[in-house]
Formats: C-alpha cells, sequence, structure tokens
C-alpha cells in the first residue's frame, strides 16, 4: 500500500484515481477488489462507493483541503525566510542564532500574527532542517 499513500499522489492525481474507481463502481466492483485494484485500504473503497451511492459524480472530485487556514502567505514566508537566513543579531537580538523565541517574535512585530511557540519551531525547523553527522567510531586500541 506505501505507493498509494496520501503522500505521493498530487490532489489532481487522487480525482483521477477516484474518477476511475467511480467507473469500476458503476461496472458492480465490489469493496474488496476496489481496494485491491488501487491499493487502498478497505475503509477507503467503502467511503468511495458510499460516495458514489450518496453523490453520484460529484462524490469523486476533489474538494477543498480541510483544516485551519495558514497564517503567513506564501509572500510573508518568503520574506521571512530572508530575514531567517540573516543574523538574528541583524534583527535585535544578542545573539547570532534563531531560536522558536526569537522566530516567534519577529513574526509578531513583522506581520502583526500571533502563533505559538510550538508552531514557530515547526516554522524553524522548516527554513533549518537539523542534518544529522554520523558520530566518528570509537577507536578500539586493536589494530
Amino acid at each position: 500500500m506505501a505507493a498509494s499513500s496520501h503522500g505521493e499522489f498530487s490532489r489532481d492525481k487522487m480525482e483521477e484515481r477516484r474518477k476511475l474507481a467511480f467507473e469500476d463502481i458503476k461496472n458492480g466492483l465490489g469493496q474488496t477488489l476496489l481496494a485491491e485494484k488501487y491499493e487502498v485500504s478497505s475503509m477507503t473503497a467503502s467511503r468511495w462507493i458510499g460516495a458514489y451511492k450518496s453523490r453520484g459524480v460529484g462524490g469523486f472530485k476533489k474538494r477543498k483541503a480541510k483544516g485551519r487556514p495558514r497564517f503567513l502567505s506564501d509572500a510573508q514566508l518568503s520574506e521571512l525566510r530572508e530575514i531567517l537566513s540573516e543574523s538574528a543579531k541583524d534583527h535585535g537580538f544578542k545573539g547570532h542564532g534563531w531560536t522558536r523565541k526569537r522566530v516567534r517574535a519577529t513574526i509578531q512585530k513583522r506581520f502583526k500574527v500571533e502563533i505559538g511557540l510550538e508552531q514557530a519551531y515547526r516554522i524553524k525547523a522548516k527554513f533549518f532542517p537539523q542534518r544529522l553527522t554520523k558520530r566518528p567510531k570509537p577507536k578500539t586500541g586493536q589494530e
């Protein structure tokens, strides 16, 4: 089922796949075979069949994503990325590094948007992903 995980398909591709499934449902393909053919869970196949029965073709069209709207626009995120690429000291902080408190304070001051420390941490992590480095193997003394 890895090939069909939500993250690997664009919204358009998922809609296209559901339309193909619609034809199979219309032709009487059952839940189990539908799930196997499209490599989805039995629950997803059941939802597709329910959508077909209750809304017809309209049940397979992509809808606007649910969830909380973004608090910064693309332009603001781009500006923030530029700010965070500079030293924190250049923006009035004592040290050079960006902490989540500094990221939050900068967003609040620059964009007048209130966010929590966790959200500031996620933004910081998005712009500055931690790189894992291999630790050197300890010397055993036997060479």
